[in-house]
């Protein structure tokens, strides 16, 4: 709960409300292509443990326009796509009507006050901020009839730009407090038995210093009200990192999927 807290999110003490405007604000530009082939490496891997069936229902929680939900939806029933974000599930819904695909239906709810009636056989989230602690790790376990699936990043943030220009602007903030070792081992205190699969990739890739500067700018802007010092600081970063006006990117993409049966 430490390292969690030294999210930006938390440091900068962002409302629920302001966090949900993020989400919203970035649907339409949310890249589901990011991560590579993990993606398919997850699914294949959840296929072969015999976690995904053609009998079983499924629900995705913070499903974002459906990185998973529609490749899920080859695989099992049911899939139910919940997210809070009414433009992710709008995007969602659009490319499944594109698509003309049956067994996805859409839920937009806030997860930790999210209440069913209903079970399902696999319970599902990847990347799901609210999902990243104890008590949220527990209830995923109250929705489900036979396993339990969860993914966060097992990247390490050290020398990264953007926690380089955090560094200079006097916070000490990190995201590895989503790593899955900490709910992995979580859940073996409780009297579980996860397992725990990493999934790694890498996708190198070179931006113009202009590109970085102006990425670097938008999510900063988030967090707080920009001024010429915050702006001269990203600008004098970014520029360190440069080689002839480019900036290279190792594009080391690493991921953890969890998997558990509830008692």
């Amino acid at each position: 709960m430490e390292k969690r807290d030294k999210h930006p999110f938390f440091g900068e003490g962002l409302s629920k409300k302001r966090i949900s405007e993020i989400w919203d604000q970035s649907a339409e530009n949310y890249d589901d292509k990011l991560l590579g082939d993990i993606q398919n490496m997850v699914i294949e891997s959840m296929r072969s443990s015999g976690i995904l069936m053609p009998c079983f229902s499924l629900i995705d929680i913070g499903c974002g326009p459906g990185t998973y939900s529609f490749k899920f939806a080859k695989f099992v029933n049911q899939v139910t796509c919940l997210d809070e974000s009414e433009r992710m599930l709008e995007r969602l819904e659009s490319k499944r009507l594109e698509a003309d695909i049956s067994n996805i239906e859409s839920v937009h709810s806030d997860w930790t006050v999210y209440e069913s009636s209903r079970r399902f056989d696999v319970v599902f989230s990847s990347l799901c901020p609210p999902l990243n602690c104890p008590e949220q790790i527990l209830r995923m376990e109250n929705l489900s009839k036979k396993f339990c699936a969860y993914v966060s990043s097992m990247n390490n943030d050290e020398g990264s730009i953007h926690m380089e220009i955090w560094k200079a602007l006097g916070r000490d903030y990190t995201f590895n407090g989503y790593n899955t070792e900490y709910p992995y081992r979580f859940l073996i205190s409780k009297g579980r038995e996860p397992v725990l699969r990493t999934f790694e990739t890498f996708l190198p890739s070179e931006k113009s210093v202009e590109e970085v500067i102006e990425f670097e700018m938008g999510k900063f802007s988030v967090y707080m009200d920009m001024n010429k010092h915050i702006e001269d600081t990203i600008k004098d970063i970014v520029q360190a990192h440069s080689n002839r006006g480019m900036v290279h990117y190792d594009g080391k993409k690493k991921l953890g999927l969890l998997t558990w049966v509830p008692p």
